[in-house]
């Protein structure tokens, strides 16, 4: 008769020799990094990159004679970068005072475990 084709994935557990964790942590408990400081940092480099952007467009547009141009887009390519950096600058503000707070409470919730006083 023969031995019968493989007709599927094989169902042997024996493919890995290692130990597999079935409960891994959270990507917050891993990294200490939090949701509202994950978005603070990537909301700032994205908003330094707008600003920039939109400045060297004006640069562009100036060399090219097309930056005299008060209709359209123009306006708010030029006014961009003026809101843009300062809300840079209170996103990193933000971010500092975020991951202060979280340090804190991580200090404090080591300091409880190992039964220390504050």
């Amino acid at each position: 008769m023969g031995r019968p084709k493989h007709t599927g994935p094989r169902q042997s557990v024996a493919h890995y020799a290692g130990i597999v964790p079935t409960n891994r942590p959270a990507p917050e408990e891993r990294t200490g990094i939090r949701r509202v400081e994950r978005a603070l940092l990537f909301a700032f480099p994205s908003v330094i990159g707008l600003g920039v952007v939109c400045i060297v467009i004006v640069i562009i547009a100036a060399i090219s004679g097309h930056g005299n141009s008060s209709s359209g887009i123009w306006p708010t390519i030029t006014l961009l970068p003026e809101i843009a950096f300062p809300i840079a600058i209170i996103l990193v503000i933000a971010y500092v005072v975020v991951s202060g707070i979280r340090r804190s409470r991580d200090s404090r919730r080591e300091a409880d475990s190992r039964g220390e006083k504050r």
